[in-house]
């Protein structure tokens, strides 16, 4: 697996959690990952649903992401230059890394969260309902509390989920 690299800041949203927001967003994706292997099963299993539609619901995933933290183990040699900058960021937060799979090709968005699909007809690609049926299938799997939204990626492949609590209790 390839992966990229985002040197975040380690620093804490309070708007979002009380976590770092990479550790966020590694959660993020873990939930999306696991309602659309949920949604892909039921497709799957579904009697009703035609070949292509079960053929691309087995291959739709979304990617894998994690966190690292910087190495503490690593303890030289270092050059003069790397030895003022350690010296310098042992009184600074430790770096937090989001990591996540790398996905070659153009990619295209998916459920964008700041437009609605109003147009689904016959002549759509079955990739296009796929991801509608998926999103109302997470809001009704959720009786109305979420939904996952703004996929981006490379069909099969994809990133970037958010989900959106559309009725905060």
């Amino acid at each position: 697996m390839v992966v990229i690299c985002h040197p975040t800041n380690s620093n804490i949203n309070p708007l979002l959690s009380a976590l770092p927001v990479p550790i966020f967003q590694m959660r993020t994706y873990a939930v999306a990952r696991q309602f659309l292997a949920l949604f892909a099963n039921s497709i799957v299993t579904a009697p009703e649903a035609t070949s292509d539609l079960k053929s691309l619901a087995k291959q739709l995933r979304i990617v894998e992401a994690f966190t690292m933290y910087q190495d503490e183990e690593d303890a030289g040699p270092f050059s003069p230059i790397q030895t003022g900058i350690i010296a310098n960021e042992m009184s600074k937060p430790k770096k937090l890394f989001f990591l996540e799979e790398y996905i070659p090709g153009n990619w295209n968005t998916s459920l964008d969260e700041g437009r609605i699909n109003l147009n689904l007809n016959d002549h759509l690609p079955a990739i296009d309902h796929l991801m509608e049926a998926f999103q109302h299938w997470a809001y009704n799997h959720t009786e109305g509390q979420i939904i996952v939204t703004n996929l981006k990626g490379v069909i099969p492949l994809l990133s970037k989920p958010k989900i959106m609590d559309i009725n905060p209790r």
